[in-house]
């Protein structure tokens, strides 16, 4: 059902302690996600089910890297996370709510690059301008 993502231990930590990067790489790389630790945090306290996990980890295991678009219907995270509408449909709101995810359209969600977002500092400001 779920594709499960690959969790790497990080050692490294960024001066601001905001930002943990894989063992081996700089801040400035391409080619790691950044997770902004304080804001991700509050959305994690705001999970209260499995279900609302379930889908919080579908999200990120289904973003685009290229445009931090998740493509995807609540019918298709239902089919895939075997939860049911409803909650899929309030957990969705909450996200947006806590300013995680962003509606474009219909089945088109915009994440947060001031949360997650794989690149520079450069690729975060331009998509936060989109």
């Amino acid at each position: 059902m779920i594709n499960k993502m690959e969790i790497k231990t990080c050692r490294n930590v960024s001066e601001d302690w905001n930002q943990f990067f894989p063992e081996g790489t700089n801040s400035g790389g391409k080619q790691f996600w950044k997770c902004y630790l304080s804001d991700f945090v509050t959305i994690l306290k705001s999970i209260s089910s499995k279900q609302q996990l379930d889908i919080l980890i579908y999200i990120l295991s289904n973003m685009q890297a290229s445009n931090n678009l998740f493509v995807g219907t609540y019918s298709e995270i239902i089919r895939n996370t075997g939860v049911y509408r409803q909650t899929v449909a309030s957990t969705m709101t909450k996200f947006q709510n806590h300013l995680f995810l962003k509606k474009i359209k219909n089945g088109v969600w915009l994440i947060n690059p001031n949360i997650f977002v794989k690149g520079t500092d450069i690729k975060r400001q331009k998509l936060q301008k989109d």
